[in-house]
């Protein structure tokens, strides 16, 4: 095994020698997700991955997904390897437990959610706005809620759990992974669990349901609206805020609309021998 240090200085290079990512890569384009701070590995690009009898070898990653995890001082500690397919890698030697990658921006006192993978944390951080810490596998939900409660001992923290329904049904029943480790990591830190409901089509290919799937099967509204049943108090207070928005601009339109006539409902600049007015979303003429 290579040492922690040479392993982030791969990382570093690694991520140094890519390019970035967009939406296309096939793996983001089948998950219907964005690309946050990712980058492609370019053809020569290899990693030092540990195999299954404890040896380390060199890999080509060329295409790959890299997923840069760092730590709360924000200094990248690893690299995340996403094929086409969805098979992930790890540098070798390199740090994993308490690094995640971020979507969006760690504020004091501002609320986190931390996700298991990166189509779930990129499918949570569309729905909400909110900032999302992507632990990347489930062994990592405890390390990476701790360190964010560390650093802040008072900002509301929630986990979007990874719901592993099928495995308590195979023939040999394993735990439900992703509820029990998001609800260990949860109870440690005083955090809210976020689980989605089993997604019919996962159950019919005995699979089990993250937040991406959820959002495949039911959309992206109906995902918010899960999501806020499910605990995120603050979208209530983001909808809240949206319905006044809307309220305060009918009422605007309104009261133009009694005084104006409204002649077209596009940006347009119409001259006239005096004056225009602009209003958002038409011309309006004297």
């Amino acid at each position: 095994m290579i040492s922690r240090r040479t392993a982030d200085d791969l990382g570093s290079l690694h991520l140094a020698g890519a390019k970035p990512a967009d939406a296309s890569h096939p793996y983001l384009a089948a998950k219907g997700i964005e690309a946050h701070g990712l980058q492609v590995a370019t053809p020569r690009q290899t990693v030092p991955v540990q195999t299954a009898k404890g040896a380390t070898r060199n890999v080509s990653i060329a295409g790959r997904l890299l997923v840069p995890p760092h730590d709360v001082d924000g200094e990248v500690r690893n690299v995340q390897t996403i094929a086409a397919d969805g098979t992930k890698l790890y540098l070798s030697g390199a740090q994993k437990m308490g690094t995640f990658h971020l979507l969006g921006e760690l504020r004091a006192g501002a609320p986190v959610i931390v996700a298991e993978g990166y189509a779930t944390g990129a499918t949570v951080h569309r729905a909400t706005g909110m900032a999302v810490a992507v632990a990347l596998d489930t062994s990592n939900l405890m390390a990476v809620a701790t360190a964010l409660r560390e650093q802040d001992p008072v900002r509301l923290i929630y986990m979007a759990a990874d719901n592993d329904h099928h495995l308590p049904l195979r023939a040999k029943p394993l735990p439900n992974a992703g509820r029990e480790k998001a609800e260990a990591a949860a109870a440690a830190v005083g955090a809210t669990v976020l689980l989605p409901e089993p997604a019919a089509d996962q159950v019919a290919k005995g699979k089990g349901t993250d937040w991406n799937d959820h959002e495949a099967s039911h959309g992206r509204a109906a995902t918010r609206a899960a999501l806020r049943t499910a605990g995120l108090q603050e979208l209530a207070a983001q909808d809240a805020r949206m319905a006044a928005r809307a309220r305060a601009a009918e009422r605007q339109g309104t009261g133009l609309r009694g005084r104006y006539k409204i002649t077209d409902l596009t940006w347009k600049f119409k001259p006239l021998k005096s004056h225009i007015i602009i209003f958002c979303g038409g011309v309006v003429t004297l």
